[in-house]
Formats: structure tokens, C-alpha cells, sequence
């Protein structure tokens, strides 16, 4: 009866211990699935928007857009960042990790207005983007006087 009874007591101080070490704890990260590849982030300075697909685990946050230019992290919701401060244009490149798979963060726009919200706009994806989509994007990001501006041997310059 007393081995029955210490036996008892055991398995529910083992669950008790059990019980309490999962409350407010989360599961680890197994990857991040992403619901549409490349998945399109559109972020407000200053804030921080979850990835979709993270389970809530992984952020990307940015700080003020300016002079082309914003600083953007990857964060977990603990441990070190993914991505610690970069600062980047459209057209920049960076490279995560999540359990095995690599991750693209592609920076596609930036709106700087002169009041209300600025924002950025990203692209998560598994795959590297082409090179003709970074150039695409960093064309488009130019100011219009740069895009329009001759190229060596046109015919405006000859005149």
C-alpha cells in the first residue's frame, strides 16, 4: 500500500512539474511556413509586423524611412535576431535562417511622404530573387530626372 501510495504521489509531482514548465512557453520554432511564396509585407515605419506562416514567432521591424533608406531587423519573439540592423534600399538582398530552410528578404519599395505614414514594402520568399526583378525594383525606386537621364551615345547628347 505504501509503494502504491509513493508511487501515486511521484507521477503527480512529475505532471504538476510538467504542467508548469509548458504555461506560457512555446513550442520551438519548426519553420516557417509561408502562406504564398513570395509573401508581400507592407510595413509602417517605426512598427513591427509579424511574418505570416511564423506562428507569431518572427517579426520584421523597421525604423524611420529616410534618404532613400530604412533600418530593418528580423526578429524571433525571444532569443537573438534573425537579422540584426541593416540598413537598406530597395533592391537589397538579405538572407535568414529558420530551422534548415534560407530565407530571402527583398526590401521592393520605400514611400516617404512628406506627412502621414511612411512605409516599406518587402518580399519573403525561399527563393533568391532574379537579378532582373533587383534591377526592376532599384529602376523604379530612382528619381525621375535619373531615369530619364541620356545614356552615353544618345542622340540627345550628339546634337
Amino acid at each position: 500500500m505504501k509503494r502504491h501510495r509513493l508511487t501515486s504521489i511521484v507521477m503527480f509531482l512529475v505532471a504538476g512539474l510538467a504542467a508548469s514548465c509548458s504555461v506560457g512557453s512555446r513550442s520551438p520554432m519548426r519553420g516557417l511556413v509561408l502562406p504564398e511564396d513570395p509573401l508581400q509585407l507592407t510595413i509602417i515605419q517605426r512598427t513591427s509586423k509579424t511574418i505570416r506562416g511564423s506562428d507569431d514567432t518572427l517579426s520584421v521591424h523597421i525604423d524611420d524611412i529616410t534618404g532613400g533608406q530604412v533600418l530593418v531587423e528580423v526578429l524571433r519573439d525571444s532569443g537573438p535576431a534573425l537579422v540584426d540592423t541593416i540598413s537598406m534600399t530597395p533592391g537589397d538582398v538579405v538572407k535568414f535562417r529558420v530551422a534548415e530552410q534560407e530565407y530571402h528578404l527583398t526590401l521592393t519599395r520605400l514611400q516617404n511622404f512628406l506627412t502621414g505614414n511612411d512605409f516599406a514594402v518587402f518580399e519573403v520568399s525561399t527563393k533568391a530573387p532574379l537579378a532582373e526583378h533587383i534591377e526592376a525594383i532599384r529602376k523604379a525606386a530612382q528619381p525621375p530626372e535619373v531615369q530619364k537621364k541620356p545614356q552615353q551615345g544618345d542622340q540627345a547628347e550628339h546634337q
